[in-house]
């Protein structure tokens, strides 16, 4: 009975795929690149509110997610830079923020994944081009692993022109 945002309809057929694929209670810890003003930490917060949950951004979006985090929850989240991604975690999510980044930070970004994630639900343009890198993606381009089961590879479920990729990684 309420206006609902595109940014939380969207947060919300995020969550219900990852719930339709997942226990709850195997999540205990997630991390999230590029988390912008925190959408989609928002709504997971509320569905897991006992989870350690970190997000990791460059500035102004990290202080705009402490502000937006702080006004509408009271989820204890944490937040960090990139940089400073380190430690295991249940759910690592990367949401509409890969297809900016060089291809080593993707690169390292998978291998955390590899290493660190039980799971990593990631999404992207299904084409870009980074013009000051000269850099192209197309979904076929981000490396995930030959051993990583998939859980959902697909056009998403609300974004034109967007992919979304859930892979069970340990």
């Amino acid at each position: 009975g309420r206006l609902v945002s595109f940014d939380l309809a969207a947060s919300l057929i995020e969550t219900a795929l990852i719930l339709s694929n997942i226990e709850m209670d195997d999540i205990k810890v997630i991390k999230e690149i590029g988390g912008g003003y925190g959408r989609l930490a928002n709504v997971l917060g509320q569905v897991f509110p006992d989870i350690n949950y970190t997000l990791y951004d460059i500035e102004p979006s990290l202080s705009l997610a402490k502000r937006y985090l702080g006004d509408v929850s009271k989820h204890p989240f944490k937040f960090d830079s990139p940089d400073m991604l380190s430690g295991d975690c249940d759910l690592l999510v990367a949401m509409d923020c890969l297809h900016e980044m060089t291809r080593e930070q993707v690169a390292d970004y998978f291998d955390y994944a590899s290493k660190h994630a039980k799971y990593f639900y990631y999404s992207c343009w299904n084409k870009t081009r980074i013009h000051e890198d000269e850099i192209d993606w197309n979904k076929e381009d981000y490396p995930a692993r030959d051993s990583w089961t998939p859980l959902y590879l697909g056009s998403h479920r609300m974004r034109n022109n967007f992919f979304e990729a859930f892979y069970k990684c340990q």
